[in-house]
């Protein structure tokens, strides 16, 4: 990554004392993002290998040549695995993400649910929320800047520089007696995980 980005990296200490599996929980900002996060990580990182999340294979129809790769098997040998939308379960549209989880397994999910059209942070989606207190997983909040809108020839040409922030963990337990519904609770989560996300551009961890 070195070779084509100028490249930062911050606040890798926040959860280098974590062994169990996590859900980094990352704005969008571009296509590269997964590579950018995995890059972010240690090369022999115990978070190896990382899954994703994607959208379902048809939200890439008319891609152009996108089509071929997206959502296909070329997505799931990289970890990207759709979630299943239109469920209006969260264990059944995180099914396999949850999988991974019980294993063992650490995931990046985008909880947007898409690329920001704008550079700003849009509405996050619960399924994030969902994810972590279902699993009981610490969730990283991660922010990415000077991401939006790169072109390919920015990537290689070092143009950019890019930085990943790394957040504190966030831990989930629903509680019958304080909350309401589990779905009120995973509203009120991830309106938190979007703020500490936000966060994250405005405050960065030491740097690493």
């Amino acid at each position: 990554m070195l070779l084509f980005v100028n490249f930062k990296i911050e606040g890798l200490n926040n959860f280098r004392n974590i062994s169990s599996p996590v859900i980094f929980s990352s704005n969008h900002t571009s296509e590269m993002d997964p590579i950018i996060l995995t890059a972010a990580l240690p090369f022999f990182s115990r978070f190896f290998p990382l899954f994703y999340t994607s959208r379902e294979k048809s939200f890439y129809i008319n891609s152009g040549l996108r089509q071929i790769f997206y959502g296909s098997t070329f997505f799931k040998i990289w970890g990207a695995y759709p979630v299943e939308v239109g469920k209006q379960d969260y264990s059944k549209s995180l099914k396999a993400h949850k999988e991974f989880i019980d294993k063992g397994l650490s995931i990046c999910i985008f909880p947007e649910g898409g690329i920001t059209k704008d550079g700003k942070l849009k509405e996050f989606k619960g399924g994030v929320a969902y994810l972590s207190e279902s699993t009981c997983s610490p969730l990283i909040p991660v922010f990415i800047s000077g991401a939006f809108r790169i072109s390919f020839k920015e990537f290689f040409s070092r143009k950019r520089k890019i930085t990943v922030t790394f957040g504190e963990p966030i831990y989930l337990k629903f509680d019958n007696e304080k909350h309401t519904s589990i779905l009120d609770y995973y509203k009120m989560e991830t309106e938190r995980i979007k703020i500490n996300t936000a966060k994250l551009s405005e405050r960065p961890q030491d740097f690493i």
